[in-house]
Formats: C-alpha cells, sequence, structure tokens
C-alpha cells in the first residue's frame, strides 16, 4: 500500500508539469500579432478572375431544329424522305466528320461537311421500308468538330 501513493503523487506531478509546460508554450496576448489577421484577405478575392462566358468562347456549335421524324406508317418496300435541318450556331467553323446509319435501309445524305458561324445545312435521310410489320426506330449519328456536341443523335 505504501506504493500506491508515491505513484500517484508522481501522477499528480507530472500532469501539473504538463499542464504548465503547454501553457508556457502559448504566446501570450501581448505577443500575438493581432494586426497579421487583420491586413489577411480572402483567397477568392485576391486575383480573382472571371470565368469565360460561353459567348466568349470561339468554337463551332451545332444546333438541331428538331432531333426526331415521324414517319408514321408506311408500306411494305416504300421509300421515304425525311430533313434535320442544323445551324452553326457557334464563332467557328463547324465540320461535319461523318455521319453513321444504323442499318442499310436508312441513307443520309449531306451536301457539304464546312459551315461557317450562322450558316444552315441539311441532313437528309432516306428510309426504305422493310417486309416488317412491327414499329420501327432508325438512327443517324452525326459527328462534328463541336466540343460540346461532338456526336448527335437524330431518329425517325
Amino acid at each position: 500500500m505504501g506504493l500506491k501513493q508515491p505513484v500517484a503523487a508522481i501522477g499528480v506531478a507530472l500532469t501539473v508539469l504538463i499542464c504548465t509546460g503547454c501553457e508556457s508554450a502559448q504566446p501570450s496576448a501581448a505577443q500575438a500579432k493581432p494586426d497579421s489577421v487583420a491586413s489577411a484577405q480572402p483567397i477568392a478575392t485576391q486575383n480573382q478572375q472571371q470565368p469565360e462566358t460561353d459567348q466568349s468562347i470561339v468554337a463551332p456549335a451545332i444546333a438541331f431544329g428538331t432531333t426526331t421524324h415521324d414517319l408514321g406508317e408506311i408500306g411494305f418496300d416504300v421509300s421515304n424522305t425525311c430533313e434535320f435541318r442544323f445551324t452553326n450556331t457557334g464563332r467557328a467553323d463547324l465540320k461535319i466528320t461523318g455521319i453513321k446509319k444504323t442499318c442499310g435501309c436508312t441513307v443520309p445524305e449531306l451536301a457539304r461537311q464546312d459551315y461557317a458561324p450562322g450558316e444552315s445545312g441539311v441532313v437528309k435521310v432516306s428510309y426504305t421500308s422493310a417486309k416488317a410489320t412491327a414499329a420501327m426506330q432508325k438512327n443517324i449519328y452525326v459527328s462534328t468538330n463541336d466540343p460540346a456536341n461532338p456526336n448527335r443523335v437524330a431518329w425517325m
């Protein structure tokens, strides 16, 4: 039992030393530099640049009037044609780099591949019905140099 008291006394002494040591490591109010905090500015306001708006980006942009066309009910081996009109609403030349179809019964046509800003064009699509009686959906995929919409889908 005599051993418990010295151990407890050592524990109390260490606690007091640690607590007073931590307090002495803290700078006093007179040592603190309050003006250094007052002169600091938030990072967000230092050298803040305005983000670029969509109008300031020089890039092509394709905009379709519609991307769907309903051919309705058509008979066997009947051909039908529809048009998908588009405009280059961007500020650089639009290049149509390719048009893919989903099957041989769909044939897309494009008069040219390059369109200046503000120019419009038409993708003509001919469809010849197969000998099937089910409803069908045929897609075309228009690939461009538009960075926001490099691949557009149109269907009928």
